[in-house]
């Protein structure tokens, strides 16, 4: 009865130390610290969030696969707290056409890192904290493409469209 006790009491000490945020480390400035380039395109990834609002809409579907529930047309997430690597936006794109994805960032504290991926897992663009930006993939890519994100104690917003053009 003792060792069940110890138990339930340590168990939820277990689970608060294993989903911590990533401490910002430097100030003001909204770039990534800890997450580098190899994290941002491995193939494993882990985040936590708290209290974080997502608003999405789909009105094109291009995937019926693992990504298909962020396979969206516009993304927004602001508030509460992310840090980690995460998948926020996917979209197939098909021979003849071109993925134009806008990104405007606002970080109130932490750090963030927006990147595009391509099929083969190269960073296609990243784009700049506190700024509003456009991408156009290149008229060959077919594939795959996913809008990453790396956070830090982040919080602020991230609002994504995305744009498919048939050439």
């Amino acid at each position: 009865m003792k060792k069940l006790i110890t138990l339930l009491l340590l168990l939820p000490l277990l689970f608060l130390t294993a989903c911590g945020h990533i401490e910002d480390t430097n100030g003001d400035d909204p770039s990534l610290v800890t997450i580098d380039q190899e994290k941002m395109t491995a193939k494993s990834l882990s985040h936590t969030s708290s209290g974080v609002s997502t608003r999405s809409t789909r009105k094109t579907i291009t995937l019926n696969t693992y990504y298909e529930d962020i396979d969206v047309d516009t993304l927004e997430m602001s508030g509460g707290k992310i840090s980690g690597v995460q998948n926020i936006m996917a979209c197939e794109v098909r021979k003849g056409q071109t993925l134009t994805i806008a990104c405007e960032t606002g970080v109130v504290s932490g750090n963030l890192g927006v990147i595009l991926l391509g099929p083969d897992k190269t960073i296609l663009h990243t784009f700049t904290p506190n700024t509003y930006e456009t991408y156009t993939t290149p008229p060959d890519l077919t594939g795959v493409c996913l809008v990453r994100i790396g956070a830090e104690s982040f919080s602020g917003a991230i609002i994504l469209e995305r744009t498919i053009t048939n050439d």
